[in-house]
């Protein structure tokens, strides 16, 4: 059990000399102790010997150099047998793993880190398949996704979150192949909870292989977009419902870009209103079609709208055909898709404004209707104060007596 060799390697390793490790027993050059624990184990070489067998360590060594520092290794030994078969020695060969023991480390600091984030993620399912499709990991997203827990699920085929008419036309099998021969795979389609309920998953699987190139598995992670396609949903039907409104409105609308001033849309009644094809008004803006009164006025409107986000004014149109409709205006400025636009509506207000002149006329009439009743009224009761001292005085001349003072006094009345 004495050195009988040190090479280069196991000189800088051990911190001995070769003529220094010369005969010296090998526990005394070549000390050995448990990475973990630190407790001396057994040398494999003595084992080596011992036995006649080959022997490496299966647990994590550190090499005590002479001056005391550590250093991790990694080690085997061999029996070395004459011609007879007989063990004459044992050849022990030991290498410095220090890089290899960091690597790990940040290997499994990084699979750590790794699996703290998938397991901490709760808006996607993350999770893994074997190349069969079984799962064999499952994160917190996945359980509040799906519904099933870590037990529950393990094991199970991926092909439990899909409907039975998915099921039924392969298309689970479809995803893993086109996984396995693209690479990669995305999808969108309705998927199933524990409960029986469906939910809307946008899905992408990755198929997962080794260094040469074989299947290990597959990565799967799920989102739910439930949420989203109900929203996008009701923003379809919030712009049919739009689109609708804009073509059967009995108003005239306009779309204008913020920008220009330029009108981009035009609804039908519009086209009604002023005797202008759709074509004729894209392009233009409010000023051209006379809405207002010129350039310098329509930047002034603009520039009220910015600041208000809302103006309102009543004028006078001239249509196509040379008649003159009177109409209400009412601009808004609001955000599509956080781009400013403009709506103008425009509404024939010809029959109001004609109603409203007739209904002035009207008051204006009664008005001096009124007045002239009231100047008969008081007329009237002015005139009515003499009529009756007349009338008196006329009783009393129809009297007999002649020459009587009263018929006199009456006379002059």
């Amino acid at each position: 059990g004495c050195i009988t060799y040190l090479n280069e390697v196991g000189e800088s390793l051990t911190g001995w000399s070769h003529l220094e490790a010369l005969g010296q027993p090998l526990e005394r050059v070549f000390q050995i102790v448990n990475e973990v624990t630190l407790q001396p184990v057994e040398n494999p070489a003595m084992r080596a010997l011992r036995q006649g067998v080959v022997v490496g360590l299966a647990n994590p060594t550190v090499l005590i150099q002479k001056d005391g520092t550590e250093c991790p290794i990694d080690d085997s030994a061999a029996p070395i047998r004459n011609d007879n078969g007989v063990v004459v020695g044992v050849v022990l060969v030991f290498r410095d793993v220090t890089d290899r023991r960091k690597a790990e480390q940040a290997l499994r600091e990084s699979e750590e880190r790794f699996r703290l984030l998938v397991e901490g993620v709760h808006d996607y399912a993350i999770f893994m398949l074997d190349p069969e499709g079984n799962i064999t990991t499952w994160n917190a997203g996945a359980e509040r996704i799906k519904g099933y827990t870590v037990k529950e699920i393990i094991g199970r085929h991926f092909s439990c979150f899909y409907p039975q008419e998915a099921i039924q036309s392969g298309w689970p099998e479809h995803e893993l192949k086109t996984a396995v021969t693209q690479g990669r795979f995305e999808d969108e389609g309705w998927r199933l909870r524990k409960d029986g309920s469906k939910f809307w998953a946008n899905v992408i699987i990755t198929s997962l292989r080794d260094e040469d190139g074989n299947l290990k598995g597959f990565s799967k992670i799920t989102r739910d977009l439930t949420e989203r396609m109900r929203k996008e949903s009701q923003l379809r039907e919030s712009e049919v419902r739009f689109r609708r409104l804009f073509e059967t409105a009995r108003d005239g609308i306009l779309i204008l870009d913020s920008s220009t001033g330029q009108i981009t849309e035009a609804n039908p009644f519009m086209s009604e209103l002023l005797g202008y094809a759709t074509e004729e008004l894209v392009g233009k803006q409010l000023w051209e079609i006379g809405l207002l009164k010129d350039r310098e006025d329509s930047e002034a409107a603009f520039r009220q709208l910015q600041e208000q986000g809302y103006i309102r004014y009543d004028l006078t149109l001239q249509t196509k055909d040379g008649r003159n409709i009177e109409v209400e205006s009412v601009s808004n400025l609001y955000n599509v898709n956080h781009h400013p636009v403009i709506q103008c509506n425009i509404r024939d207000i010809t029959e109001r404004r004609q109603m409203e002149r007739a209904q002035a006329q009207a008051e204006a009439l009664s008005d001096l209707h009124r007045r002239k009743d009231e100047f008969l009224a008081t007329l009237s009761h002015e005139i009515r104060n003499p009529l009756a001292a007349i009338t008196n005085a006329i009783d009393i001349l129809d009297l007999p007596e002649h020459g009587d003072p009263t018929q006199a006094k009456a006379t002059g009345i």
